[in-house]
């Protein structure tokens, strides 16, 4: 996994800047913090820190040192003791790992009974496929395979905005079989058409601050529809013991 320290600060830059970020992160931190469970909550992948913000006493962590941060280490060499830890919480990482494999071997290592792995990510909708594909800088590969084998030479694009699609709809059943001890208990979508307009941590905002709410309102009337429209997913991962 690839990290610029000049990147982070620039987003955290973007964040104290940015109202409508704020507002939608905002949302989604709240989603994921009412799906975790009592415990220790570590954030792989913080980044600039955001999350942070709305659960102060999470251990923040990544791959290279911030000052903001409590730990560096390796998603895929994680240094917890096995089964010591309740949460982990990624935003936006997941596609970004360079070995799966590694890192969801390490979630079963450290991850309790009945702990939870959160995952958010981009979701390929039919609607948010093209703005993805066109528009955003990381590459969209649908048609790529995530063979779950551990005995298989693993060979995978470090950075797919498809990982969740590939691995939680598209061979969601090569996940059970090959991670039996990881359940899938949630998948929520989000994003809807909001995400796209607010430019993300890249672009200028297409809405003016006091639309947002008018917007949400929207986003909540069209839900049923979320396959079709959602750019972001949540799932949750939890651990049973056999």
């Amino acid at each position: 996994m690839s990290v610029n320290y000049n990147k982070l600060l620039k987003h955290k830059d973007i964040w104290k800047r940015k109202a409508i970020l704020k507002e939608i992160y905002g949302d989604w931190y709240k989603l994921i913090l009412e799906n975790i469970i009592e415990g220790k909550i570590v954030e792989i992948g913080s980044g600039p820190g955001n999350f942070s913000n709305y659960h102060p006493k999470a251990i923040s962590s990544d791959i290279i040192y911030c000052p903001w941060l409590n730990l560096v280490f390796d998603a895929t060499k994680m240094p917890f003791r096995n089964k010591c830890i309740e949460n982990f919480v990624m935003v936006d990482v997941l596609h970004h790992l360079n070995n799966i494999f590694q890192f969801f071997n390490e979630i079963v290592r450290t991850l309790k009974n009945k702990g939870r792995l959160l995952l958010l990510e981009p979701y390929i909708s039919p609607f948010s496929y093209p703005i993805y594909k066109y528009i955003h800088r990381e590459p969209v590969i649908l048609n790529e395979s995530i063979l779950l084998d551990h005995d298989s030479k693993y060979k995978f694009i470090s950075v797919n905005q498809a990982i969740l699609k590939i691995i939680f709809w598209k061979e969601a059943k090569k996940f059970r079989e090959t991670y039996p001890q990881l359940r899938v208990i949630k998948k929520s979508l989000m994003g809807l058409f909001l995400y796209p307009l607010s430019g993300g941590f890249e672009y200028p905002t297409l809405i003016p601050s006091w639309s947002v709410g008018i917007a949400k309102f929207i986003e909540r009337l069209l839900k049923p529809f979320a396959k079709l429209l959602a750019f972001r997913s949540l799932v949750v991962i939890e651990k049973n013991s056999f």
